[in-house]
């Protein structure tokens, strides 16, 4: 399984779900911030959990010219984020792409 959390912050959502997750087998959880400082951060925080990956995205860009690839989540989540972009609509449009065809977005 393979999650995209987007906007993740200080970890908040995070921090609640990992130790949820940490019993999946073959589980992909890629935390993702508009911030290089909160990607740290949450490298920092979340270090004992090594089914994480790290990377900056900007929501208001297409997440594949950021190197996402189409169709290969899961699950995204985005827990208080999306409300902050210019435009709820686009955002969902740039996210969309990534949801694989079962997935849930």
């Amino acid at each position: 399984m393979r999650i995209l959390e987007v906007g993740g912050g200080t970890g908040g959502t995070t921090a609640w779900l990992l130790p949820e997750l940490s019993g999946v087998p073959a589980l992909e959880y890629h935390f993702t911030d508009i911030s290089a400082l909160f990607t740290r951060r949450a490298q920092q925080k979340f270090a004992d959990y090594d089914f994480v990956k790290y990377s900056e995205l900007d929501l208001e860009k297409e997440a594949q010219s950021q190197g996402f690839q189409a169709q290969s989540y899961d699950l995204i989540v985005a827990a208080n984020v999306i409300h902050a972009t210019r435009h709820i609509g686009r955002t969902l449009d740039n996210l969309r792409p990534c949801s694989s065809r079962a997935g849930v977005c």
